[in-house]
């Protein structure tokens, strides 16, 4: 994600652009880049976090072991190493679904 500092700068630039004063055209200008930029790094950043994510169903018996031996490793060594920071985006996910039920279709539960 961008650093503090660029956020802190959008905010403020949103803050001014609805106060009496408003914006100067140079402040458009870089409100626009900054805000292309934070868009830019927010799609990066969850279409990485969607990358990782696997479907239980779809794998075989040895990929899910793979998977779960896989994240039990990483656990052990954050554990170890005192490590679980925000930023991190850990071991794969695992979504456990209703067989057959996906976006867009509903499960009775």
């Amino acid at each position: 994600m961008l650093k503090k500092e660029k956020i802190d700068r959008i905010n403020h630039l949103a803050k001014k652009s609805k106060g009496e004063e408003g914006l100067t055209e140079e402040e458009k200008k870089e409100q626009e880049q900054l805000r292309k930029e934070y868009i830019e790094k927010f799609r990066e950043h969850f279409k990485g976090h969607l990358n990782r994510v696997k479907f239980v169903e779809d794998l075989s018996e040895e990929e899910l072991a793979k998977i779960q031996k896989e994240n039990a490793q990483i656990q052990k060594e954050r554990e170890k190493n005192g490590q679980n920071s925000a930023g991190d985006p850990g071991p794969v996910q695992e979504f456990r679904g209703v067989k057959g039920h996906g976006p867009g279709k509903s499960a009775d539960l």
